[in-house]
């Protein structure tokens, strides 16, 4: 992002060619393997706060500025957010498991045995999808059957995301 510093200092570069640069050459790393990412809140207010972060660069906006984030975010034209792009990952990865017949459907619903540590258990991946769908793993697993009712489930739940997201744009 630092190595972008002439681009986003230069007047000839359009906000939207800037937009797209930051699109291909940051959140598409960022985002490499998210479907895969066990989130938990603080997760995401991370990955909200490194959207935001880097928006601000681009927009050469300094932090004492004191801009909202929504101000920032309606200035860009409200782009789809980092968070639920992740989610949308997540469940779309979830379905595709879940449809296919192969070792994978096998292995990600099963725990590793081990002994019982002390504390709180760690998350796993299927508990965030539990988590976002809202609904038990066996009725989403249903769902996958049908890919149509699937692809509704998740843009519902990614819906549902936004709106309790202040943040995010509907």
């Amino acid at each position: 992002m630092t190595k972008l510093t002439k681009i986003w200092r230069d007047h000839n570069i359009t906000k939207a060619i800037k937009m797209s640069l930051v699109q291909s050459l940051v959140l598409s790393i960022f985002l490499y393997a998210s479907e895969t990412w066990t989130v938990k809140k603080a997760y995401r207010a991370r990955i909200d706060a490194f959207e935001m972060w880097t928006w601000r660069r681009m927009l050469r906006v300094h932090y004492t500025a004191h801009r909202t984030s929504v101000s920032i975010l309606d200035e860009l034209g409200n782009p789809k957010r980092l968070s639920s792009i992740v989610s949308t990952r997540m469940l779309t990865f979830f379905g595709h498991i879940h449809r296919s017949d192969n070792m994978e459907k096998r292995v990600v619903p099963s725990h590793a045995p081990s002994g019982r540590r002390r504390g709180r258990s760690p998350t796993s991946w299927m508990d965030t999808t539990k988590q976002l769908l809202d609904m038990s793993n066996k009725s989403a697993t249903e769902l996958t059957v049908n890919p149509e009712r699937w692809r509704a489930t998740v843009l519902k739940t990614i819906d549902n995301i936004r709106v309790g997201n202040t943040l995010a744009p509907t």
